[in-house]
């Protein structure tokens, strides 16, 4: 593997746990990293040759990622709502 790949992948594990860490933590920003770590993913997969080597598995999981970027947008649309509220 080419050694920019390998740091990209180690970069979004490392984001990935990030993201865990922090909804378990219940932070309030948590639905906007979330949102852009499904981002990465499905914009990583469209612009690479992933799709095509990967098969059904990857087939089945992109449409997860953008059924998940419409939750955490909806959620992050509550987050702002609630902020600006509560102001």
């Amino acid at each position: 593997m080419n050694p920019l790949a390998v740091l990209g992948f180690v970069a979004y594990i490392l984001i990935s746990l990030t993201v865990i860490g922090m909804l378990f933590d219940d932070c309030p920003h948590t639905c906007i990293f979330e949102l852009a770590r499904c981002l990465m993913f499905v914009s990583y997969v469209q612009h690479s040759e992933l799709a095509l080597q990967g098969g059904s598995l990857i087939s089945l999981l992109q449409p997860f990622f953008i059924l998940s970027c419409f939750f955490w947008i909806l959620k992050a649309f509550k987050f702002i709502q609630v902020k600006v509220k509560s102001e």
